[in-house]
């Protein structure tokens, strides 16, 4: 007999339920995977890339920090051993270079004239599915409605920035995977209390950490959860040492390679040296109230570009009635939202629509939840035609993309200063 799907949310808005099994959900996700895995394959960029992108495979094909080996190499300490130019600053993705170089000696190794550059384009590919997989899981887990799940991560896959960097070599779609993955095990721990969940959920957020700083705002969000909900926790953390030692030492864990690289750099920097990098403050503009409203108003034109009205309408709606009707899971989902939001309004850097991605992801948690609340009031045929018309308008997406920014250009609007590329043809 099968075990029955984890519930990570007991009071669901959903209509109709769907029971389903562990089984039939890792059949569904796997679909899924594969699924999102042909689309993104098909529409992936070829060969070589431009600005970062050429930067990631470089680094990918040779194990070494660009920068480093560009500027630094004469300087370093002698290191016999791999990754020896590996830096550890904000600009360095020590996790994805050891993936992307570990699959290029493998691939060149079994057949010598493998496109490598293909090959490190097809990790965001592959990352990118798997997002999409874990989103299905933590949605059918928090509402019980395969209808709702599905829709939601069709929301997802096809959203601009999403879609962007799961095509590219960029780094981000690998950070996105590990942080729904360290969420979904999270969620696991907040439904059975199982320890070892947890302490995967810290281990994973170690290794999203290796790949990308960005994975560390989950620690705040962490602290403001708990904080808010001390008195409705059994077992908190931060009042538990034995399992707050686990915790720290399972995020190390994930983190090791960080800690690594660090060790051999400060070989040859000073940690005065090392930590500005690192923290990446050289990109930590001078704020003032106007550009805070400048790159709020950005953050919801970029918002409504993603998901599109109905879209955001939803998941507003979703995240209001979820919070109003007592959905506990909200409230870990919500600070999560918060403080990637704020973070990304605040770090005005050229790329800045791809720190807000991370936001719109946990956002487009609350579309099924919408969803599942919109078909609670309906009658079943009401609501396959309800389900019909997103499907439809999520289909439309691609036109949306691929016409919009020249009909800015028409109007005498610079598509570039929204970040709205044509894309999707």
């Amino acid at each position: 007999m099968q075990n029955p799907v984890i519930v990570f949310q007991k009071n669901r808005p959903d209509y109709p339920a769907s029971p389903l099994t562990v089984g039939q959900v890792r059949i569904i996700m796997a679909i899924i995977f594969f699924l999102a895995l042909f689309f993104y394959l098909h529409m992936l960029e070829p060969s070589l890339s431009w600005g970062d992108g050429i930067r990631m495979q470089h680094e990918a094909v040779s194990g070494e920090s660009y920068i480093l080996s560009e500027l630094f190499e004469n300087r370093l300490a002698d290191d016999p051993f791999p990754f020896a130019l590996l830096g550890v600053a904000a600009w360095d993705h020590p996790l994805y270079v050891v993936i992307g170089y570990s699959l290029v000696q493998i691939g060149t190794h079994i057949s010598p004239n493998m496109d490598a550059l293909r090959l490190i384009n097809s990790i965001s590919a592959v990352f990118g599915a798997g997002s999409i997989a874990i989103f299905f899981y933590i949605s059918i887990a928090l509402t019980n409605s395969l209808r709702s799940a599905a829709i939601g991560g069709l929301f997802l896959a096809v959203s601009h920035t999403f879609w962007w960097h799961s095509v590219t070599p960029e780094v981000y779609t690998l950070h996105i995977f590990l942080v729904l993955l360290g969420l979904a095990f999270f969620l696991k721990f907040y439904n059975t209390g199982d320890k070892p969940a947890l302490y995967k959920s810290a281990f994973v957020l170690g290794l999203a950490a290796s790949n990308h700083y960005l994975a560390l705002l989950m620690l705040p969000a962490a602290l403001i959860y708990f904080g808010l909900n001390s008195s409705k926790i059994k077992r908190i953390p931060y009042k538990d040492i034995r399992l707050s030692v686990f915790l720290i030492l399972s995020f190390l864990a994930g983190w090791s390679i960080i800690l690594i690289q660090a060790a051999r750099m400060l070989r040859t920097f000073s940690f005065h040296e090392l930590l500005g990098p690192v923290v990446g403050s050289t990109f930590f503009p001078t704020l003032s109230f106007i550009s805070i409203l400048e790159s709020l108003l950005l953050y919801v034109i970029i918002l409504f570009f993603q998901f599109g009205v109905i879209g955001v309408l939803i998941g507003i709606f979703g995240f209001v009635t979820a919070y109003r009707s007592g959905t506990e899971v909200i409230k870990i989902i919500l600070p999560i939202y918060l403080v990637y939001t704020i973070f990304g309004v605040i770090y005005q850097v050229a790329d800045q629509f791809a720190f807000y991605m991370t936001s719109h992801v946990v956002f487009a948690l609350s579309i099924p939840f919408g969803i599942s609340h919109v078909l609670k009031k309906m009658s079943p045929a009401n609501g396959v035609l309800f389900s019909g018309i997103l499907v439809g308008f999520v289909a439309l997406t691609p036109t949306l993309y691929s016409y919009t920014p020249g009909l800015l250009r028409e109007i005498g609007l610079d598509e570039r200063v929204y970040v709205l590329r044509a894309f999707g043809t």
